[in-house]
């Protein structure tokens, strides 16, 4: 079944400029983020964002696009003018979300029956490690018989100040 997501940008914006992770945060930067969640989630997710204003021209307009969501301008009108069309209109209530703190378009998406998500909520699931998949149990004989660098830093940062970086140039991931 397809989910669709309605964002509210600038609200998003604003409170990733305030709690997410990362520094610096704008708008094509957004973008990205929320590419790599629709790329990892392993859902088939329509989502559209819309901001407020004209729709910016030449190099910002291919900064911020994008193949895996709609990236929307409201000019002339208001972005939750568009987010609240949007909701009048869904297919599936039960299978939309609303990304927004926006009180009238969160009451609009809960009059719909609309999946509400905070901002904060969103940067949340954004940032949300990946569920590693635990490995089959083996025989307490065996051993492994090849480590990945990346499973050879996640070693070392258990270890803490222990060792540093550059050890894992001498760290033998063959055959341990």
């Amino acid at each position: 079944m397809t989910r669709d997501f309605y964002i509210d940008g600038n609200n998003l914006l604003y409170a990733m400029r305030a709690s997410a992770p990362v520094a610096n945060v704008g708008r094509e930067t957004m973008v990205r983020l929320i590419e790599k969640w629709v790329a990892g989630s392993g859902l088939d997710l329509l989502v559209t964002l819309v901001f407020d204003g004209p729709s910016p021209r030449g190099a910002m307009a291919r900064q911020i696009s994008s193949e895996l969501l709609t990236v929307e301008f409201s000019a002339p009108r208001t972005a939750d003018d568009l987010l609240i069309d949007a909701i009048h209109v869904c297919r599936d209530p039960g299978a939309t979300a609303v990304v927004t703190a926006d009180r009238a378009i969160l009451h609009e998406a809960g009059m719909k029956r609309c999946l509400r998500i905070s901002p904060t909520q969103f940067i949340e699931e954004l940032f949300r490690e990946p569920v590693r998949e635990s490995p089959a149990k083996t025989d307490a004989s065996e051993k492994p018989t090849e480590v990945s660098a990346s499973e050879a830093r996640e070693l070392l940062d258990l270890l803490g100040d222990a060792y540093d970086e550059s050890d894992l140039d001498d760290f033998d991931t063959q055959g341990l």
